[in-house]
């Protein structure tokens, strides 16, 4: 069962976005090449989700989720510019920055999947 990423706090705007596009390619000799779209779900979008100066108790609440999810459990999140939410998968790590006594920033990197 998946379950929503927490809404408090917020992902920073600094966060980034990549696009992957799945392609199979056959290489035909003399320079040739034939390219087709490799399967479905072909393309894919990459995040890395970044949290600056949150609170100790935010930096906590976020790894006890992500800790959760073990990298292999989905989660569903809204991304910047979309209108809907679809399912992610952390790649089973996170960075932790001390920016001050008391804040830190956490950065997460997600992929996109298409679990049934």
């Amino acid at each position: 069962m998946s379950s929503p990423l927490p809404t408090t706090p917020s992902p920073s705007q600094s966060s980034a976005k990549t696009t992957e596009f799945r392609v199979t390619r056959v290489k035909l000799g003399n320079g040739y090449e034939q390219r087709s779209i490799d399967g479905l779900n072909a393309t894919r979008d990459l995040w890395t989700l970044v949290y600056e100066n949150i609170s100790l108790s935010n930096l906590q609440t976020m790894t006890t989720f992500f800790d959760g999810l073990g990298g292999a459990t989905y989660f569903t999140w809204t991304a910047f510019g979309d209108a809907s939410s679809s399912n992610w998968i952390t790649n089973g790590n996170y960075t932790i920055q001390v920016t001050s006594g008391t804040t830190y920033t956490l950065s997460v990197p997600i992929t996109q999947v298409f679990d049934l």
